[in-house]
């Protein structure tokens, strides 16, 4: 994945501002448990990735989210002793003892399922329109080899999955009739790794970072007004998460039995939520691109 796509707030502000954006967007996933304001938060997402020009990552990894999402679904659903609404019974299974399915498990496994294809796609979002080089040059400040090895680390994950897919391609021109050791499939993929680390120790000592990692000046940048928009989303977010919790807009519970919050502060929460984290992103004045 490349960073910096589109032409928005997301790509125009500095990196830390925008990585704040992300991490808030991604704490409100985490501290919501209400399907409608996940929904909501999703919702949020994906509009955010549109506007940014990152549908095509956001479609890329539903395919991984989605799978694991219903993974968790079904795993959740049988090993969950919570519920009193047995919708199946799998009767007696040696180590496990009795599994019994739950409407209060399966829904809890759901709203987890959820909450993982959310929590998967604001992060890609974050990785493909903040800035990595940025962001980890503030690191860098702080711990110079980490830094430099969390960047050589981003850099090789692209390289990596697209060497992954010529191996792909290449195994699946092999006739059928031709077997392939299991021994030749891994020295293949240990090679590859062998040689992009040779080529990226190799350059690292080309750029003198031999003995350690340069730190270039620091230089001065100016506030934006889409540094300014994006902090004050997140605030309001913030806000706004923090109202509902405390008014029990968005309280869920299904323990025992499946609770919901339903009413006028749910509705105006899933619609404010979406919008208070969207708006910064419709300022094009100042975007190059």
């Amino acid at each position: 994945m490349t960073s910096r796509t589109g032409t928005t707030a997301l790509s125009a502000a500095r990196a830390g501002v925008a990585a704040i954006w992300c991490g808030t967007l991604m704490a409100a996933a985490l501290t919501i448990d209400h399907p409608v304001g996940l929904f909501a938060l999703l919702a949020a997402v994906i509009w955010a990735g549109w506007l940014a020009g990152a549908g095509q990552q956001l479609r890329k990894a539903s395919r991984f989210a989605l799978p694991l999402a219903l993974m968790v679904v079904g795993v959740n659903a049988i090993v969950s002793r919570d519920g009193i609404t047995v919708i199946a019974r799998l009767g007696e299974i040696p180590v496990l003892g009795r599994l019994d399915i739950t409407l209060e498990g399966l829904v809890y496994g759901a709203v987890l399922g959820l909450r993982v294809v959310l929590v998967s796609l604001a992060a890609v979002l974050f990785t493909a329109v903040v800035d990595q080089d940025e962001l980890l040059g503030l690191v860098r400040r702080r711990s110079g080899r980490f830094g430099l090895a969390a960047s050589v680390a981003g850099r090789l994950m692209p390289l990596l999955a697209a060497d992954g897919a010529r191996m792909a391609e290449a195994r699946r021109a092999v006739p059928k009739t031709l077997a392939v050791s299991r021994f030749d499939l891994v020295s293949s993929i240990a090679t590859g790794a062998l040689d992009r680390a040779a080529d990226a120790a190799a350059a690292l000592e080309l750029r003198g970072l031999g003995e350690g990692p340069c730190l270039a000046p620091r230089a001065h940048r100016p506030w934006s007004r889409h540094d300014f928009g994006l902090l004050i989303s997140s605030m309001a977010c913030c806000a706004v998460v923090t109202a509902a919790l405390i008014g029990g807009w968005v309280d869920f519970q299904s323990a025992s039995s499946i609770r919901a919050a339903w009413g006028l502060g749910l509705a105006m929460t899933v619609v404010v939520l979406p919008l208070v984290l969207v708006a910064p992103l419709f300022e094009r004045r100042g975007v190059g691109g």
